[in-house]
């Protein structure tokens, strides 16, 4: 009995995730800015050094986002030619565009109208993680985690 209802309910939930293309998408541009800039801000907030290397990441990130070859690919080559060494920078960065990555797999194309809110989105939300990005980030400068965590 257990088994059918756990194969049931895996069911059920497969097919609410598959449906015809008028289903809302399951993560919205704003809300994969809102994501990566809190776990930007959470990295920082544990490695602090790790600013001036997510920075040249964002700087490239944002770059791409301007073209039409978004693909997680074309970001990861031209995030290895930065040299950036720190491992730190490089989990912190991962971690967003591991968020980017799952987006762009649902989505399924590399068709530039669908992809590039989203990788333009990926640049917000690294630029909103960031120390000194502007009102926004001032109205959050409380540390994210409890001082016994550091």
């Amino acid at each position: 009995m257990k088994t059918k209802l756990k194969f049931i309910t895996l069911l059920a939930a497969a097919l609410g995730m598959c449906g015809c293309n008028t289903v809302a998408p399951l993560l919205t541009p704003a809300a994969l800015a809102s994501e990566v800039a809190t776990g930007v801000r959470v990295g920082l907030d544990v490695y602090p050094a790790a600013a001036p290397g997510v920075a040249m990441a964002r700087d490239s990130i944002c770059g791409l986002a301007l073209s039409t070859n978004t693909s997680p690919a074309a970001i990861v080559a031209d995030l290895q030619a930065l040299g950036v060494t720190d491992s730190n920078t490089k989990l912190i960065v991962d971690a967003a565009l591991l968020l980017y990555e799952g987006v762009y797999d649902l989505i399924g194309t590399n068709n530039t109208s669908k992809v590039q809110p989203y990788t333009q989105a990926l640049c917000d939300g690294l630029t909103q993680g960031l120390p000194g990005a502007g009102v926004a980030r001032k109205a959050m400068m409380q540390p994210i985690l409890p001082p016994h965590w550091k």
